[in-house]
């Protein structure tokens, strides 16, 4: 889903500066010149941003015993998911662009809701966060601590779990 939000952006940028430059909308045929071009320039570092992510989870099948039966399922899930993400991004997407993006266009800084985000939640947001940055980063530094600290049972194999003792002491080592 990022990859096709990541697609429909640039040409939809593209048909508000060509609406800018030219003072009307883009006709069919300049808009699925757009999109082609959208598709060449982002389709490249979207593929491989969704493969990297992919075979970042790798590792994790290297796991043994009780690591293995927590974490497999999760690891199958997400890497044939995000494998299929990066090909249907590159194939399906720019075709259902091209067949489904028609019409006027409301360009971002118009659209009601784009207006609504940033200027009540997304803006106010980020001033706070800037304005008390020193005490944000302390907050979240000791919420991580605090979670390490209060689960640390787990970490150790004394954790009431579906595994017996040895094969939580085999993850210990």
């Amino acid at each position: 889903m990022d990859a096709a939000i990541s697609w429909s952006r640039m040409p939809t940028s593209n048909w508000s500066i060509f609406r800018d430059t030219n003072g009307r909308e883009p006709d069919n045929q300049e808009r699925i010149e757009s999109i082609i071009l959208a598709a060449r320039s982002v389709g490249r570092p979207l593929f491989f941003s969704l493969l990297v992510i992919t075979v970042s989870f790798l590792p994790v099948f290297a796991l043994d015993r009780a690591g293995r039966a927590i974490v497999h399922p999760l690891a199958f899930t997400k890497t044939f998911a995000m494998f299929f993400a990066s090909i249907i991004s590159i194939t399906l997407a720019p075709v259902l662009m091209v067949l489904l993006i028609r019409g006027k266009i409301t360009p971002e800084a118009k659209n009601p809701v784009n207006r609504l985000l940033i200027l009540a939640l997304f803006k106010p947001f980020v001033h706070f966060v800037l304005r008390f940055r020193w005490p944000i980063v302390i907050a979240a530094m000791l919420a991580v601590l605090l979670a390490a600290c209060s689960d640390r049972n787990v970490w150790l194999g004394q954790s009431d779990s579906v595994f017996t003792s040895s094969e939580a002491n085999s993850c210990r080592h």
